[in-house]
């Protein structure tokens, strides 16, 4: 195991570059609040339409720990969204209330529930074909994130070159 005795520098560096660090921390969770909007973007566009519910709960929710943002998470905050996602494999139901709404408004059922149900028991028996949006649309803002992450650098070399001054 190494052991790292003295560090030639440090000291200097701790005490004149990196007492003001506030305008990193901002330019870094800016950059970070852009990429995942730019993947949201992306998502809402490839999330598939039934009601409109899923494409309209994507959310980006960005790191607000100290001292800046170390990760971005995009996705959906419906309980279905990892289902259309991923899909679902055979062998359990879901839940009829989660499909009622859909048969309310798809289907116009006179017994929305007696069809939710039906239509369950036909996601156990045979599951669910994934209808990824979330994958894809990291792949679709990749260009966008680059350009983001590329500024986010030039940002920081500028700003820690003033300063130095």
């Amino acid at each position: 195991m190494a052991k790292i005795e003295k560090i030639e520098g440090l000291d200097f560096l701790q005490k004149n570059r990196l007492k003001d660090t506030d305008w990193m921390a901002d330019a870094i969770n800016k950059a970070m609040r852009q990429s995942g909007l730019a993947v949201q973007g992306e998502a809402v566009i490839l999330a598939p339409i039934n009601t409109g519910a899923l494409r309209q709960s994507i959310t980006t929710e960005v790191d607000t720990q100290p001292p800046f943002a170390s990760w971005v998470a995009v996705g959906p905050t419906v309980n279905y969204g990892r289902f259309v996602e991923h899909g679902r494999k055979p062998g359990r139901m879901p839940p009829i209330s989660a499909l009622e709404p859909w048969v309310r408004t798809k289907l116009k059922a006179r017994n929305p529930r007696a069809v939710a149900y039906i239509i369950a028991r036909k996601i156990a028996a045979e599951g669910v074909e994934a209808q990824p949006f979330l994958f894809p649309a990291w792949f679709e803002a990749q260009p966008a994130v680059k350009r983001i992450l590329m500024k986010l650098g030039r940002d920081l070399f500028m700003g820690w070159k003033k300063k130095t001054k």
